[in-house]
């Protein structure tokens, strides 16, 4: 979450939650905001930007406000849309979660985007946080990074597998490939006047 939401994990090497008033460091949403955008974290049970703190509870929404606001042409510029990660109802597409819920997630998020007034001039991305398996022929690049070692595990340089990603819009083009991951909040953020997240950004 940390990579996708801020381009970095701020030297994290573990999935421990963070300490006092959550991470530090700028996410997506604060630089989207300071230019101008609007942005929200639709959350079905826990929002992944509460992660930085109590400054992001105001961009924090219910996920039944998402069906709200895409059928009322009101969603903000950017929108992040959560499944459940706790409980029976789990949608996450993790193990032990039903995939069949997981799915059914996905189609009713899409269904009510493409149903929205926002769709015509509007993105949809769905993108997950992990490859799915063990294996990728594509070996992973090293990127520009304040924390690029020449200790593997310490070199924060190594950027990981692909992660599936698809986009959907009336003005996406075709088999157009894109670079997802760090590739989200580093082009969000410049297109919406916005500024580069971390030291790799293009």
């Amino acid at each position: 979450r940390e990579y996708l939401l801020s381009g970095q994990s701020g030297g994290n090497k573990s999935n421990s939650f963070p300490t006092g008033d959550g991470f530090p460091w700028p996410n997506i949403v604060d630089r989207l905001v300071a230019a101008g955008a609007t942005a929200a974290d639709y959350a079905t049970d826990l929002p992944p930007i509460a992660l930085w703190g109590s400054r992001m509870g105001q961009y924090i929404r219910g996920i039944d406000r998402y069906y709200e606001d895409a059928a009322g042409g009101t969603l903000p510029n950017v929108s992040f849309v959560d499944p459940a990660f706790v409980g029976e109802e789990r949608s996450d597409d993790h193990p032990h979660g039903d995939p069949r819920a997981a799915q059914r997630f996905v189609r009713d998020v899409f269904a009510a985007f493409t149903r929205s007034p926002q769709w015509h001039n509007g993105l949809f991305v769905l993108t997950y946080d992990e490859w799915g398996g063990f294996f990728d022929h594509k070996r992973p690049p090293h990127l520009p990074d304040d924390r690029a070692s020449d200790v593997d595990s310490e070199d924060f340089s190594q950027a990981g597998f692909r992660v599936p990603t698809l986009f959907a819009s009336p003005r996406a083009l075709p088999g157009a490939v894109a670079l997802p991951g760090v590739a989200l909040p580093r082009g969000a953020g410049p297109r919406l006047g916005g500024d580069r997240l971390v030291v790799g950004d293009p």
